[in-house]
């Protein structure tokens, strides 16, 4: 609704807002700015992608340019949009009577509007009717609210309503008006208000609706006795045959051939008598039939040329006659002939679906010659069905035996049920789709409870997997740097470990019983280190009895094998009395010691390899670790010294003493020699490398973060096969992205770093989850405009 600014400005003035009027408007606005805001802070997000995915540096430029002034004027587009609100408040408390004379638009106005504002329009036009049916009960309470405060003053519509959806997007829309940028950046942007704004309207209007019935406003309303009314209201006032004179404007002004050059037969429109409407729906029942019958001997996707078959048709029925068909349905029939041409080239769909949607094509012309509102209704039946089943399908892969598989049986039937009994008759579409949806739900069900199962296991395993690196690196520390006989290592890393890993698991790290564990491993490492003072003893024997209760009984409720158990502690006891017999001099020389860490300057002490590896399994290792004898070397550098040999610390040691006395020059090449054998050399060519794939793995793993639970993709296998799968969960601890089939079956599972891998190197692609129809119009006016483009040059 357009509103004089004029006349604001002295409704500001003369009349005074309602104090109620001005709590509701405010809490409004305070529920909507944090979605705006939402949207804004997504808006580099959507425009880069868009700059990735273009196909031209002046394409990617005006992305980039579009994100710099979306940035400068996000505070200026704010306000209009809260102003735009404000003004809708004070125009419904207004005296003066409001006309609709301003929201329509004449047929001669319609022809001059540009294709830009068409492209608005219609992207507003299916904001408005999306939102007025997801919030259908909301809506009508909160009007028959706002209605009964202003009494018999003014009563409001869908269109006047000031926290309606028309309002809200007319508001949106004059925001970006400041914008100066081209009409792909403002779909985008329309795009984000659908997702981030019109989705969250539901909060909104629940918060405005509990004010008012908080003020006592229409309390006891009920959302039953008054939905209907809006409905009906909402189908008088929809603008159906704006928007199809306004694709009519576009085809009309793309170029197109006469395919037909006889002069019998079906003739361009205007150049031969016109076939009748009645005549005209006739023939295309008959088309219909003949589809049905040839559906079974052809099963590939074509498309079917609906201006041949009807031309055949009037060859066969009416010999030497010239007809034409009407402006009207001749336009019906191309636009929905372009919108089946996308069906089938959209690579969201599996070639064998596909073949069963375009065999729907004559129906829905047929709907569309007689319901325009099928070019503009969201929720019309058959829109409605088309968008099920190609949602239901997004997922979907061609399965060894077709004919099998409950989807494709169930999108068949649906198909050859509309071929052979649609009469123009849309409660058939009403009917279908319900079946379809209680087919879908039953199926959704089944799914779900594989999904929750699959989901379950993966959250059990990721944290099994948590609990083995916790035991791990508890280990991995303890032992660092300790020398221990091989019946400790083989308790500790064969034994306890299990131990470690069942109470960080059912119980946590913060337990009692983690604390408990954790002092048995403090008390084993002790009880076997040198003893270097007579107290010592003392404690070790008031220690032993307690710590093989301790492990006896950690092992049995783990239920480890008793003979090892019991061997493990004969051996530990002989270590134990050896501890407890030997002068402590000589226990401090011949007892393993718990060594204090060496020092980087330190060279480190030869011991018994302690890292824990703990494999999938446990127990991990199936037999203890042999002791080297003390003669023995114990390390790498050891050995080569045994061989007779340099180690590299020695030989870069001794190249840098007999470089001493050399030339500076001699000097010089000596070392950069030596680095191009250390490989610490890096030329500026590596460099550049590493940081270009860094820039690219940065983007990759963007992607990657941009993904959401629900999102459908394609990946592409090691075979080179493609795979359908949807993110199911990322869990948390192991980060691992989990994906299912449409059973809910998991059919793969990714690391961000491989995801962000595979969509690197393109195996990985988003399939595009929206509305099919939708997306399809979308395309048509697209093409259209480039069609119109390319013939004006």
């Amino acid at each position: 609704m357009a509103i004089d600014s004029g006349y604001i400005d002295s409704a500001y003035m003369q009349a005074r807002l309602p104090a109620v009027f001005v709590d509701i408007k405010e809490r409004a606005q305070q529920s909507c700015m944090p979605l705006l805001q939402a949207l804004f802070d997504h808006v580099d997000d959507a425009l880069f992608e868009m700059a990735d995915k273009a196909d031209s540096n002046a394409a990617q430029n005006m992305y980039f340019e579009s994100m710099r002034e979306v940035r400068l004027k996000r505070r200026g587009m704010e306000l209009t949009f809260l102003k735009t609100i404000d003004e809708a408040f004070y125009a419904v408390v207004s005296a003066s009577p409001q006309t609709s004379s301003e929201d329509e638009i004449s047929a001669a106005e319609l022809s001059l509007v540009a294709h830009d504002q068409l492209e608005e329009l219609m992207a507003s036009s299916s904001l408005v009717n999306k939102a007025e049916k997801a919030f259908m009960e909301p809506l009508a309470l909160i009007m028959a609210r706002l209605n009964a405060l202003l009494g018999e003053q003014q009563t409001l519509s869908a269109e006047t309503n000031p926290l309606g959806p028309t309002v809200i997007c007319k508001a949106f829309v004059a925001a970006c008006e400041t914008l100066e940028t081209d009409i792909n950046t403002k779909l985008v942007l329309f795009k984000l208000f659908d997702r981030y704004v019109i989705e969250g309207l539901g909060a909104v209007y629940s918060a405005c609706n509990s004010y008012l019935i908080q003020s006592g406003v229409l309390a006891d309303a009920s959302a039953a006795n008054l939905t209907g009314g809006v409905a009906k209201a909402s189908a008088v006032n929809n603008s159906a045959s704006e928007v199809f004179s306004h694709l009519q404007a576009l085809l009309k002004a793309a170029p197109h051939a006469n395919a037909n050059q006889q002069a019998i037969g079906l003739q361009a429109t205007g150049e031969a008598p016109q076939i009748p409407h009645d005549s005209l729906m006739a023939l295309l029942q008959l088309v219909q039939h003949q589809v049905a019958h040839q559906a079974a001997e052809n099963s590939a996707a074509v498309q079917l040329d609906i201006q041949q078959a009807l031309n055949s048709l009037c060859m066969e029925r009416m010999p030497g006659q010239a007809l034409s068909i009407g402006q009207v349905d001749d336009d019906t029939i191309n636009l929905v002939s372009m919108l089946f041409q996308f069906v089938l080239e959209d690579r969201n769909l599996a070639a064998p679906i596909k073949t069963q949607l375009s065999r729907m094509q004559i129906p829905i012309v047929r709907i569309a010659m007689q319901d325009k509102s099928f070019f503009s209704r969201g929720g019309h039946p058959a829109r409605k069905l088309l968008n099920a089943m190609a949602t239901a399908a997004l997922g979907w892969q061609e399965p060894q035996q077709l004919e099998r598989d409950p989807l494709y049986k169930k999108i068949g039937a649906i198909v050859d049920n509309l071929l052979e009994g649609f009469d123009n008759d849309t409660e058939l579409f009403d009917d279908i789709l319900a079946d379809f949806t209680a087919f879908l739900e039953l199926e959704r069900r089944r799914a779900s409870l594989i999904e929750q199962r699959t989901l379950d296991a993966e959250d059990g395993k990721a944290k099994s997997e948590l609990a083995r690196a916790a035991v791990k690196q508890l280990l991995q520390d303890k032992l660092q740097g300790v020398d221990l006989p091989p019946a400790i290592m083989t308790l500790l890393q064969d034994a306890w470990s299990n131990v470690l890993f069942l109470i960080s698991l059912k119980e946590g790290q913060d337990s009692h019983a983690w604390t408990e564990a954790v002092q048995v491993v403090d008390d084993l490492l002790w009880s076997v280190s040198a003893m270097s003072a007579s107290d010592d003893r003392k404690r070790l024997l008031q220690l032993i009895p307690g710590l093989l209760n301790a492990l006896r009984k950690g092992l049995t409720q783990v239920a480890f094998n008793p003979f090892e158990m019991n061997s493990l502690f004969d051996e530990l006891e002989n270590i134990h009395l050896a501890q407890l017999k030997q002068p402590l001099a000589e226990a401090a020389q011949n007892i393993p010691t718990l060594s204090p860490q060496a020092s980087e300057a330190d060279e480190p002490a030869p011991s018994v390899n302690t890292d824990v590896e703990l494999g999938a399994e446990l127990p991990i290792v199936t037999e203890p670790a042999a002791v080297p004898s003390p003669a023995q070397p114990t390390s790498a550098d050891e050995l080569i010294q045994a061989r007779g040999e340099q180690t590299l610390d020695q030989l870069l040691e001794g190249r840098k003493q007999s470089a001493a006395g050399a030339s500076n020059d001699e000097l010089m090449a000596e070392l950069d020699e030596l680095d191009d054998l250390e490989g610490f050399g890096e030329d500026s060519d590596t460099a550049v490398a590493e940081q270009s794939a860094n820039t690219v793995a940065t983007h990759s793993n963007h992607r990657v973060d941009q993904l959401a639970v629900g999102n459908w993709l394609e990946i592409v296998q090691d075979d080179g096969s493609k795979l359908r799968c949807r993110l199911a969960a990322i869990i948390r601890g192991t980060g691992k992205y989990i994906f299912v089939n449409r059973a809910g079956i998991k059919v793969a599972e990714r690391t961000k770093a491989g995801l962000a891998k595979a969509v690197d190197e393109g195996e990985v692609s988003l399939l595009d989850d929206g509305l099919l129809f939708d997306r399809a119009l979308e395309s048509v006016i697209g093409n259209l405009r480039e069609m119109k483009a390319q013939g004006s040059s």
